[in-house]
């Protein structure tokens, strides 16, 4: 019985963590479309930066066509805005999304990795921040050929928040965000 669920977790954890990953980035909401008006609108035009750590993750590898990815979901992150919309982004999104996934994607060819950081409370609210840019020292694997998480910063991110109940979609282009372990 122990052997069952020791195999248990150690699949569905997907074994070695190697530590909570860190997300963090900053950049403009640009572009706004819908009907609104949303709790989020005094946000257009300016610049959202917020933290996401991802305590107590699930760690989850699979290979998808020529990707390998390396996953952490966590229920309930440390998540904590910064600078001068910290209070509105803080309430009105990231107290409001309380599980966040990253996923760290290893292509080849190289030059289609990506990493994703997002949330969804299916309840009408959602944030995805996706990177087209990574750099060399991202692109570590494991001993299993998974990506491994390592300290670096993407480039080339877009981001996108959805706010389904009040009919709002604000997007960014162009920024960076920097991953920590």
């Amino acid at each position: 019985m122990r052997i069952a669920v020791s195999l248990l977790l150690l699949i569905g954890c997907g074994g070695d963590s190697g530590g909570n990953v860190v997300a963090s980035t900053s950049f403009t909401l640009s572009m706004m479309s819908g009907m609104g008006p949303s709790p989020l609108d005094p946000l257009y035009q300016q610049t959202i930066g917020f933290e996401v750590e991802m305590t107590a993750p699930v760690i989850g590898h699979s290979t998808v066509e020529m990707c390998r990815w390396t996953t952490q979901d966590s229920e309930m992150p440390i998540r904590t805005a910064t600078g001068a919309t910290a209070s509105t982004v803080q309430t009105q999104i990231l107290d409001m999304l309380p599980a966040w996934n990253v996923r760290l994607a290893l292509c080849d060819p190289a030059d289609q990795s990506t990493i994703t950081l997002q949330s969804d409370n299916q309840a009408g609210l959602a944030v995805i921040v996706g990177c087209l840019q990574l750099p060399a020292n991202a692109m570590a694997r494991d001993g299993n050929g998974d990506p491994k998480w390592t300290d670096f910063t993407a480039a080339g991110c877009q981001a996108t928040v959805y706010d389904q109940l009040h009919g709002r979609l604000f997007t960014s282009s162009e920024f960076s965000m920097k991953i920590s372990n």
